[in-house]
């Protein structure tokens, strides 16, 4: 039995300008962690911070989308959906300008707490309207190449911005490019306020618990193996030639995923699916644990990127499915971000100490719980539907 998602009454499949006027802000919005690297390349690379600050700025950045949130959850709920998007894109574009005139460490860092939760609140407001797509796995998986796309232009744009007009160039970027969301207005999705007293309120049910704790431990898993993709190369015995030419290479494979989810979603349950992935992404790590050459260390990359993309939309598609509020959805990037936060400072510890074999271990270990506590919110979502 295929186990599609179930939908409250108030949640109607949203149409498909919709999907992509939200999808536009979300990327938007999303650049602000993707497109990180080169964004504390222009602040360290000119002097505006040392790389210590600069990792303060990442985790401000980082605190504050959780918080925007969390604000969300208990506030731009009780409003129309516009509204919220507007304020949440009205305080990215104020953050993002006033952070190009900051004059010290302490004003770039508040104004990237208002960026921050701007950011916070669009994340989680794309991703309740996501949550009412027909098919929210395709959704997801075509943001994901947006994204890769977005994210692969900012880095080729970023450095040329920061010759130009400074430190500042990425952060005046993406002011302007906040702004101009603003032009996809009359396309947003017409959500007005949810009518059921549980959006209201940081309720999630168990399932939605147990949803958003396994989303958790699959980003902590999937980004200790990713930020720290150089180490494990170098300790398989790459340069860092070569481990750039794998990483690369994975971006295709990033992109060959959303094909992969489109081809799928109609032909294999959400569980099915997800087992699908995990083996993908098993296969990749297994591959990075070799010292083989250069070519068993770009295909367990290329695996890895592509189980990451393939997988993370299924996920999603079980997380809009848990519960009717979209509480669950609208936390989902909070989750992630947890999860992204987390991985590169456990990971840290174990590269130090040369354990990257363990690592690896340990994402698989956490990779697998995490995928079958989504197959049993699935599998029992399933069973109550034949009830």
């Amino acid at each position: 039995m295929i186990d599609t998602p179930l939908r409250s009454a108030e949640a109607e499949a949203l149409p498909i300008p919709a999907l992509i006027a939200t999808g536009l802000v979300q990327v938007i919005a999303a650049l602000m962690i993707n497109a990180m690297p080169a964004i504390v390349g222009a602040l360290t690379q000119l002097g505006r911070l040392d790389p210590e600050m600069a990792g303060y700025v990442v985790g401000v950045d980082l605190a504050a989308q959780v918080a925007g949130t969390l604000l969300f959850l208990s506030v731009g709920r009780r409003v129309s959906w516009s509204s919220a998007i507007a304020v949440g894109i009205a305080l990215m574009v104020a953050g993002n300008l006033l952070s190009c005139v900051s004059r010290s460490t302490a004003e770039l860092l508040a104004t990237r707490l208002i960026a921050g939760i701007g950011a916070g609140i669009v994340r989680s407001a794309c991703f309740v309207a996501f949550s009412r797509a027909p098919n929210p796995a395709r959704a997801i998986a075509s943001l994901n190449v947006a994204q890769i796309i977005s994210s692969a232009a900012a880095f080729a744009t970023f450095p040329w911005l920061t010759r130009s007009v400074g430190w500042f160039g990425p952060y005046l970027a993406l002011s302007v490019m906040g702004a101009l969301t603003f032009a996809s207005a009359p396309w947003w999705p017409r959500l007005g306020r949810p009518q059921s007293a549980a959006a209201w309120s940081f309720t999630f049910g168990r399932a939605g618990t147990l949803c958003l704790l396994a989303v958790f431990l699959y980003f902590l898993a999937q980004a200790a193996v990713w930020a720290f993709a150089e180490a494990i190369g170098s300790g398989a015995g790459q340069s860092a030639a070569e481990v750039t030419s794998a990483l690369e290479f994975s971006a295709f494979a990033g992109i060959a995923a959303a094909v992969f989810v489109f081809a799928i979603s109609k032909r294999l349950s959400t569980t099915q699916s997800l087992m699908v992935g995990l083996g993908f992404t098993l296969a990749g790590l297994f591959l990075l644990t070799l010292k083989s050459g250069f070519w068993p260390f770009a295909a367990g990359i290329g695996l890895f990127n592509f189980a990451w993309n393939a997988t993370t939309p299924f996920q999603f598609s079980t997380a809009a499915a848990t519960d009717g509020s979209g509480n669950t959805a609208a936390a989902f990037s909070a989750a992630d971000g947890l999860g992204l936060a987390a991985g590169p400072a456990i990971a840290g510890v174990m590269i130090a100490l040369h354990r990257e074999v363990t690592l690896n271990v340990l994402a698989a270990v956490c990779t697998l719980v995490s995928i079958l506590m989504f197959a049993s919110l699935n599998v029992r979502r399933a069973a109550l539907t034949r009830r």
